[in-house]
């Protein structure tokens, strides 16, 4: 299984330093190492940073920028940005081999091995700290399979709908071109095998934002002139020789995009770190930007590597650090340009392969919805066809996530993963004294969610394993043979903890247990609203107290579990809140604890 690494680089400047979280755990789970440290003040890296910048500036490579310019390149500039580069390198090293970033350097050491699969995301909202070359640090040197992405400190999970296709969507804006090739981009998306690409050439403002209210898109593609403002926090691209818009003014159709399922954005402009902010803003899970001016010929050659690489099966990021590692063979004509591309990543999302997106295995939740549930196929079967076309979901159900085996992990992959046509059935009633009303689908949804949480995508395989050998079983006795299945005895004490606290609850879905109901409400240790005087809304201050003492306990994904918790028991008490979502943080101590704070007085 492939690793997250969140490096949050919290409060502080580069006058006084600033605060560190790392997080590590495994995809599609919660952090299971958590440790704090500092990067030391360094005002000097700003200005070598700059330094680099304006030597980069100088070399006057025609690029995509909104106003092109001639290209004056010649050795000695060339030499002299490979200078600053040199020296930006060796300050950024030093930098993150101080004495109180050692903590944070140990850890990754200590809990990472170099045949990892790892996404290392890099929290931050100090914009000069994103414009680093974090790429650059030597981590990534000692662990070829890992890939650095940008994040905003504030983000949210979107659900997105599953989709019935066997083709990748790509809408594929063609903007200004003045001065610039963008035909080669064209002819690379044309010459995509299991591609659907609709090219809009300079289009109107109005004919780009009616394709998303028309259509669904699995990936927006931008070739033209962009440019950031000098605050690094609003990206403007041109559609058309006279027409320049920011994203901002794209909003709403974007937002549409979104919801109706779109995943990445590709952006093959200029400056793009402006756009990558504004387009985070919108929920787009995974972008691609250039972070400084890029040449015609860097931005066509990391398209048709990235794509390469992306369409043949490599993961998301370990396509994009191939396709840049790739430019640099052009290095010697355009200096630094393995530097340019970049990712910008929703934390909260799980990035697609190239056969989610063809309607394969869907990763962008970590809900799971046994309406879409797959089914391993032996390792010594045939290769198997294209999934078959499948109606539209059109139930509202939170849409499966699983994530492929990644390839660098000594132990065999998992074998792949084929759709069946019915969900997962409820057992029928156990006889025992008294008839026992067996699990419900909804219920074995969220068994397969909870359980998701600390076996990952295995565990749809161990409650389907479950109910064949337990054909009869109560929906409590399932909760206690599914928790055997985790190895960590807290995480399987949390797990039927969520599970039975649920039933406490008594969601219309769940079953009705021979279990009083007195007993239920000690077992999970609150009483349940009658539904016929359901609970006064939550207050908002309530609400962000208990998400920030849970990420505390969780990282990151604590939104996530906020908002899933809110929309399963929308009536529920404080009390009953915090029962629930304390249910959700593996060790008992830190539980504990995060319910003290919350009750406190």
């Amino acid at each position: 299984m492939g690793k997250l690494v969140v490096l949050r680089l919290g409060d502080g400047n580069f006058e006084q330093g600033f605060s560190v979280t790392l997080q590590i755990g495994d995809e599609s789970a919660r952090p299971s190492t958590e440790v704090t440290g500092v990067l030391p003040a360094n005002v000097e890296i700003l200005q070598i940073y700059h330094q680099w910048q304006s030597a980069y500036r100088q070399l006057g490579l025609r690029s995509r920028l909104s106003a092109p310019s001639e290209q004056v390149t010649n050795i000695s500039m060339v030499a002299e940005c490979n200078r600053a580069a040199q020296i930006l390198k060796d300050y950024l090293n030093r930098w993150l081999s101080t004495e109180p970033f050692r903590i944070i350097r140990e850890k990754l050491l200590e809990k990472l091995s170099p045949s990892n699969q790892i996404r290392v995301v890099l929290q931050t909202k100090d914009l000069q700290l994103q414009r680093l070359p974090w790429h650059l640090w030597d981590f990534f040197e000692r662990y070829p399979k890992a890939e650095a992405a940008l994040s905003a400190p504030v983000y949210e999970w979107s659900e997105q709908p599953r989709r019935a296709h066997n083709k990748v969507k790509i809408l594929a804006i063609l903007g200004n071109s003045s001065g610039i090739d963008v035909q080669a981009d064209r002819t690379l998306l044309e010459h995509l095998s299991g591609a659907e690409v609709n090219f809009l050439v300079e289009p109107t403002r109005r004919t780009l934002t009616e394709q998303f209210w028309r259509q669904s898109w699995d990936i927006l593609f931008f070739a033209g002139h962009s440019s950031t403002q000098v605050d690094s926090e609003t990206g403007w691209i041109e559609i058309n020789s006279t027409e320049q818009l920011s994203i901002a003014q794209l909003k709403y159709a974007l937002r549409k995009g979104v919801e109706r399922g779109l995943r990445i954005a590709i952006f093959n402009s200029c400056d793009g770190l402006g756009l990558a902010q504004n387009l985070a803003d919108l929920r787009i899970p995974q972008i691609i930007v250039m972070r400084d001016p890029v040449p015609d010929q860097i931005a066509q050659e990391f398209l048709k590597n990235f794509l390469d690489a992306y369409a043949r099966g490599e993961s998301f990021y370990l396509s994009v650090r191939e396709a840049r590692e790739r430019l640099e063979g052009l290095e010697d004509v355009f200096p630094c340009a393995t530097w340019l591309p970049i990712i910008f990543q929703n934390p909260a999302e799980v990035p697609p392969s190239w056969e989610d997106l063809c309607g394969g295995i869907v990763t962008t939740s970590f809900l799971l919805n046994t309406a879409d549930v797959t089914e391993r196929s032996h390792p010594t079967e045939k290769p198997r066809p294209s999934p078959p076309t499948k109606p539209e979901n059109r139930s509202g159900a939170p849409p499966i996530v699983t994530s492929a085996a990644p390839r660098a992990e000594p132990v065999a992959p998992p074998p792949p993963l084929e759709p069946i046509s019915k969900p997962i059935p409820a057992a029928p009633p156990l006889q025992l004294e008294t008839e026992t009303p067996a699990p419900k689908a909804p219920f074995l949804e969220q068994c397969q969610r909870e359980l998701s949480h600390y076996v990952g995508p295995i565990a749809h395989f161990l409650l389907k394993d479950a109910l064949s050998k337990h054909p009869q079983a109560s929906s409590q006795q399932l909760i206690e043979i599914l928790s055997a299945k985790i190895p960590n005895p807290h995480q399987a004490e949390a797990f039927q903890h969520q599970l039975k606290a649920t039933l406490a609850v008594k969601q219309p879905y769940s079953s009705p247990e021979p279990q009083s109901s007195s007993a239920q409400n000690r077992a999970s240790g609150f009483t349940p609203t009658p539904q016929s005087a359901p609970a006064p809304a939550l207050e908002p201050a309530f609400l962000e107290h208990c998400r920030q003492e849970l990420a505390k306990c969780i990282g990151p994904i604590a939104n996530h579990i906020l908002k899933t918790a809110l929309a399963r028991h929308p009536h529920s008490t404080p009390q009953q809140l915090v029962e629930i979502l304390s249910a959700s943080i593996p060790h008992p101590q830190q539980a504990e604890e995060f319910r003290r704070h919350l009750t406190r007085k």
